[in-house]
């Protein structure tokens, strides 16, 4: 029974490119996860991957959550500020230890890059952590079933590649003996035995990358597709840029808020970009955040001029009007602007990485989200319902029993 089930799974077209028709003994069988029916997914013991992960974003982590998918280690080589600086020539750089904590979530271990070529911290890392000769060992092509290479290395081979073919080693008389499995016959691919399970992932924009020379002797490199929409220099870019425009934006209205202790979450699409997207929306119109209604007159004896922005409008609406008490800032390079809402009630809050800044935003905010906008896992250009947003619809919602009892809920007339 169990033979014929992993027959079904050696003949099935329906796995993963690159990982899925790899095979590197009777025991990795049993690394395939089964993620959905008939579907199953390569699970190495350790992914490689280094960079800078500077105002980390939702490229970022597209990267990373596609790791996640295929391991339950990641090792993350991280650039220290210095080595990015003569690396990039730039010096608005995130701290490393913000960088690095950043990364908790995805990683399960970082280890600093000092130098702009990592090689020296890769190898320092693997000899540290990885005691065993870990060369791999060149196979090449064969016309026969078999083929036997001078070695005395006597562990288990991991074969990876791109290939439905399938192999097994052996070992005997200070031989190595390489037989396919698949199929009595030869093969013409330049194949390679690994001696770990592992593999080294980096997006395609580089993929002459430094220390690539050192890692391909050890494990295979994987390309994953670059994020060409967002990055952190278009992110630095913030007076040419819309999304780096957006970012600055939030970013200098988030700390004025803090500076001046004025509890604030992330609302309307910035909330829905930062929750579904990772990152804001380029074609949101501008950036929204809200504080209870509590601290109407601390925001509003707040001198914007005396932090480069510009206030553009002012709404006295509560409790009557459905705008409520609002106040619209901008900066001096572009009309988009950061709505500052009041809310009458004040939710819970958690907090989430965007751009590699940690936001409140509210507790359970899917179902926030979804009093807002009903279904917003799907894009559309639907707008946030302001009866649910301002006014007693979100109070009285199902929302309310997230709200914070330590904030008083107002009453209001819409």
């Amino acid at each position: 029974m169990v033979f014929k089930y992993l027959k079904n799974i050696l003949n099935s077209n329906q796995t993963n490119f690159f990982f899925s028709n790899i095979f590197y003994s009777f025991r990795n069988l049993f690394k395939y996860k089964h993620k959905h029916k008939h579907k199953y997914i390569y699970m190495f013991d350790y992914i490689f991957t280094i960079g800078c992960f500077d105002k980390l974003h939702k490229g970022h982590i597209k990267l990373l959550e596609y790791m996640q998918k295929h391991t339950e280690k990641i090792i993350v080589g991280l650039h220290d500020n210095n080595s990015i600086e003569k690396l990039k020539n730039i010096s608005d750089i995130d701290p490393y230890d913000n960088r690095k904590k950043n990364l908790e979530k995805y990683a399960h271990d970082v280890f600093k890059i000092d130098n702009v070529d990592p090689t020296m911290a890769i190898q320092k890392y693997i000899l540290n952590n990885f005691t065993q000769d870990l060369l791999a060992i060149k196979i090449g092509s064969s016309k026969d079933n078999s083929k036997v290479i001078k070695s005395d290395y006597t562990g288990n081979l991991f074969f990876i590649h791109h290939y439905n073919d399938t192999f097994k080693n052996t070992c005997q008389n200070n031989n190595l003996i390489v037989t396919r499995t698949d199929k009595n016959c030869g093969w013409g691919q330049k194949l390679i035995g690994y001696k770990k399970n592992w593999c080294f992932m980096r997006a395609d924009d580089n993929i002459n990358f430094p220390a690539i020379d050192y890692v391909k002797t050890i494990m295979p490199i994987k390309y994953l597709p670059y994020s060409k929409e967002i990055s952190a220099t278009k992110l630095r870019d913030f007076k040419n840029n819309k999304l780096g425009l957006m970012n600055y934006l939030l970013h200098q209205v988030v700390d004025i808020l803090n500076e001046h202790n004025i509890p604030y979450y992330l609302d309307c699409g910035t909330l829905l970009g930062c929750v579904r997207e990772n990152g804001l929306m380029e074609k949101d119109t501008d950036v929204d955040v809200t504080i209870h209604l509590s601290n109407w007159d601390k925001l509003k004896f707040i001198d914007f001029n005396k932090y480069g922005l510009q206030r553009t409008r002012i709404a006295n609406g509560f409790p009557n009007k459905k705008a409520g008490n609002m106040i619209s800032v901008k900066t001096k390079f572009s009309n988009i602007y950061c709505d500052i809402y009041t809310n009458p009630a004040f939710p819970l809050l958690d907090n989430k990485i965007l751009n590699g800044k940690s936001y409140n935003i509210p507790l359970n905010s899917e179902l926030y989200l979804t009093q807002l906008y009903g279904n917003w896992q799907r894009p559309s250009r639907r707008h946030a319902n302001t009866i649910f947003h301002r006014g007693n619809g979100l109070v009285k919602s199902e929302y309310s029993k997230y709200w914070d009892k330590d904030f008083e809920i107002f009453k209001c007339n819409m």
